[in-house]
């Protein structure tokens, strides 16, 4: 029997991305299309599918539509402009928005044949086994899978991107994990519903504050065609998580007790089992640089706080990177200004939005907050457009978690 054919190792790249979520996708696309030998390398051949609401928010519109990529996504997506907001005690406020709802798995793909048509290399399934280095610097990674041939091959980059979202391993392999432990963790499950989701969410974005999940809540999320998306956020009280029993548990009792959700489920198919997964939220717990070396999206903490959302930043952080290190290849900016040049970029950028959050998810852990505000938000019109220019991220939250702002929620 002859010998298997042996892998072939890539030449030295410009940029090797880990990871081709969208985060690793979009600086793959940006940079190939520049002109720049990319190689990426992922776990999966595919685009599998992913713990995710699957809602795209007004940051994650404006980042495809920089990337080109606005038409083939909307084409395929559900658009939407409301977002019901459900108090743990009833009540409820809608306020008005910019969202589009697709699957991960479709976004995924979209931006991995991207990446491919832009002239990215492009090695799956595999993973990064240990960093490569050389006086302290990242100078590419050692993988392995099947897509070496069992071989694990030496992969050189003169910059690595670190796109492997909340996994704490690849983190501390490559030496920026600060925090082994997530923030938070998700759970949803899509169905398809003749007639699409019933009830509230039918036209919009739902999510409900429940009693038992705050700070967190659930969502009913319409998708393309007749497809519902129900899932549960959490996020620790103190850093105990609930676990992964303790997190279906708190599904199931969301979609039993919010009416869209259980209806959903008594007349859906499934189309995507329950499945949980960790959030790295806050621009905490890794490092977002090291010689050689940028994290992006969720492996930098970029998810947000009390909200969940990733995607968006994600992009953005793909294409900030991708900008820097752009400007890194072509000798305008020095080696040693590029990884502090990306952390003051991302504090500049995103460092309010994150605090405001924070702050957010610190009040909303309180029932009784999270139905004053519904209640406000229903009535007056200064916390609804606080919220509305949140989401557009014209504001930030933490404006009404201010005397201030209190002040001016009761009484406008």
């Amino acid at each position: 029997m002859p010998p298997p054919p042996r892998a072939e190792i890539p030449g030295p790249a410009d940029v090797l991305v880990v990871g081709l979520g969208p985060a690793g996708a979009a600086a793959a696309v940006s940079l190939a299309r520049a002109g720049w030998r990319v190689t990426a390398v992922d776990r999966s051949t595919g685009a599998p599918e992913k713990v995710c609401g699957d809602g795209l928010t007004a940051d994650a519109l404006r980042a495809l539509e920089a990337l080109g990529l606005s038409g083939p996504v909307l084409r395929e997506a559900r658009r939407l402009d409301r977002l019901e907001i459900h108090g743990p005690g009833g009540g409820r406020a809608v306020v008005r928005g910019n969202f589009a709802s697709l699957p991960r798995a479709r976004l995924d793909a979209l931006l991995r044949a991207e990446a491919r048509a832009a002239g990215a290399g492009v090695l799956a399934p595999c993973t990064p086994a240990a960093p490569l280095e050389r006086d302290g610097r990242v100078t590419g990674a050692l993988v392995a899978g099947a897509a070496t041939r069992g071989a694990v091959l030496p992969l050189r980059a003169r910059v690595t991107l670190l796109a492997t979202g909340a996994a704490a391993r690849p983190l501390r392999c490559f030496g920026i994990l600060e925090r082994a432990a997530p923030w938070a963790a998700g759970a949803r499950l899509r169905l398809e519903v003749p007639g699409g989701a019933p009830g509230a969410g039918k036209a919009a974005l739902a999510i409900r504050f429940d009693r038992a999940l705050c700070p967190g809540y659930g969502w009913v999320f319409p998708g393309p065609g007749a497809t519902v998306n129900l899932g549960v956020g959490v996020f620790y009280r103190r850093g105990r998580p609930p676990g992964r029993a303790g997190l279906a548990e708190l599904w199931h009792r969301f979609a039993a007790g919010f009416a869209p959700a259980a209806a959903a489920l008594r007349s859906g198919r499934v189309l995507a089992p329950l499945r949980a997964a960790p959030l790295r939220c806050g621009l905490s717990g890794s490092r977002p640089w090291r010689p050689g070396l940028l994290a992006v999206g969720e492996a930098a903490g970029l998810t947000l706080p009390l909200i969940g959302e990733g995607v968006g930043k994600a992009l953005e952080s793909g294409l900030l990177a991708a900008d820097l290190v752009r400007a890194f290849l072509e000798g305008r900016l020095p080696e040693s200004e590029l990884g502090p040049a990306y952390a003051s970029e991302i504090q500049a950028r995103w460092g309010r939005l994150h605090h405001g959050y924070r702050r957010g998810q610190r009040w909303l852990a309180s029932p009784r907050v999270c139905d004053f505000f519904v209640r406000r938000a229903r009535r007056g019109g200064y916390v609804r457009r606080q919220i509305e220019g949140t989401l557009a991220e014209t504001t930030h939250l933490g404006t009404l978690f201010t005397p201030l702002g209190l002040l001016r929620s009761m009484f406008s």
